[in-house]
This record gives structure tokens, C-alpha cells and sequence, in this order.
């Protein structure tokens, strides 16, 4: 008489690892893109933050900020100074220079190998401190590789809107 095994035969596992990956799939998708969004959503507010402190610097200070936006072939780059508007530059490392009559303020570069690029419509803005104002009206984008997108809204009073491209963002109105 033959007695039974109770245990797992070899064939019956690798059934069982083969159906927990394709389970595990979707999950795994999900968790990709949350972290995409995360980062967008840092970005995102990162560039706001920046556009804020550009605007009560200048009103603070009584003094011509200028807010300059540069997409290189190797990532974005933006950056805030004071002088004259062509005083600082964004090389293609994201490295920012200034002439001896420039002074940088705040620097932020998003290497393309994170797929979330920062534009702008408008190479530069000038926020000027005795009215508040800023030069022109810009709408700065932030995007991720998925097609996820949020945009600042800057007025020409200076003030900034936010909204996204998605439903799925919450706390932003759509665009």
C-alpha cells in the first residue's frame, strides 16, 4: 500500500508563484504610479513655492526680482536673481552663474532622467517690488513621463493659480 505525502509537489508551487506574479502586477503598477505622482506633486510645489518667494522678495525688498526658466536638452533649470536680467545663466548641467553684478537667489534644476520636466511659456519674469507687479503673465508647467500635468497660473498683479490637467488630483481645481 502506498501512503499519500502531504506536502507541496514542485509543480504545485511554481502554479502557485507563477499566479501570486501575475497577481502582484497591477499592484506593482498602482505603486509606480503613485510614486510618479508624488514626485509631480513635490515638484509642483516646489515651483510654487518659488513663484511666491519671488513675488513677497520683491515686494519685501522694494527691489526688481527676475524669475528665468531654461528647458536643456538634459533637464529643466530655473532660476531666480537680482541685477540685471542677463547678469545670470543656466549651463547644461544645471549649474547657475552669475556676472559679478548679479546675485542668485534660489536655483532649481529636474534632471530629464526624473521624467518630470518644468516649462514655461515665457523665458523670463520680472516681479518689481514698488507695485507688485510682474512683467508678464506666464503659465509654468509641470509634467511627468505618464502625461500627468499641473500648471501655475501667474497674473500680471503677480498673483499665482494653480490647476491640473487630471481628475485624479484632488486638492487642485482642472484646468
Amino acid at each position: 500500500m502506498r501512503s499519500r505525502s502531504a506536502g507541496l509537489s514542485l509543480l504545485e508551487t511554481c502554479i502557485c508563484l507563477a499566479i501570486l506574479g501575475v497577481l502582484a502586477l497591477p499592484a506593482l503598477q498602482a505603486m509606480k504610479d503613485l510614486r510618479d505622482r508624488r514626485r509631480l506633486h513635490a515638484v509642483a510645489e516646489q515651483v510654487f513655492v518659488d513663484l511666491q518667494f519671488a513675488r513677497s522678495e520683491s515686494v519685501r525688498s522694494g527691489s526688481t526680482i527676475h524669475l528665468s526658466f531654461a528647458d536643456l536638452g538634459e533637464g529643466s533649470c530655473y532660476w531666480m536673481h537680482i541685477g540685471k536680467t542677463s547678469d545670470c545663466a543656466c549651463d547644461h548641467a544645471g549649474q547657475v552663474s552669475c556676472a559679478a553684478t548679479g546675485a542668485l537667489l534660489r536655483s532649481h534644476w529636474q534632471p530629464r532622467s526624473t521624467a518630470t520636466l518644468i516649462r514655461a511659456n515665457v523665458n523670463r519674469m520680472t516681479f518689481k517690488g514698488e507695485q507688485g507687479t510682474v512683467s508678464s503673465a506666464a503659465t509654468i508647467e509641470v509634467s511627468n513621463g505618464s502625461g500627468s500635468r499641473v500648471q501655475h497660473i501667474v497674473s500680471i498683479m503677480g498673483r499665482i493659480r494653480s490647476c491640473s490637467m487630471d481628475t485624479d488630483r484632488g486638492a487642485l481645481p482642472r484646468c
